[in-house]
């Protein structure tokens, strides 16, 4: 049988995202939200990688049989 389970965490996790060299930043970037910054980046990345990851805290918010 498998499963496949939900979880909602608290912690920490930092990456290393990576742009192409001739992407400009945005003109607003120090008026921009870190939300809208991740955005940007996530919408301009080459790639990423993850540096550390660090859970605090996991609990089970949904578990589903998987037929």
């Amino acid at each position: 049988m498998k499963f496949r389970v939900s979880y909602l965490v608290s912690g920490m996790r930092v990456m290393e995202v990576n742009v192409p060299d001739d992407v400009n930043m945005p003109a607003n970037w120090q008026e921009m939200t870190n939300e809208q910054k991740d955005e940007w980046l996530f919408s301009v990345q080459t790639n990423s990688r993850l540096l550390m990851e660090d859970l605090d805290y996991a609990e089970a918010s949904k578990i589903t049989a998987i037929p």
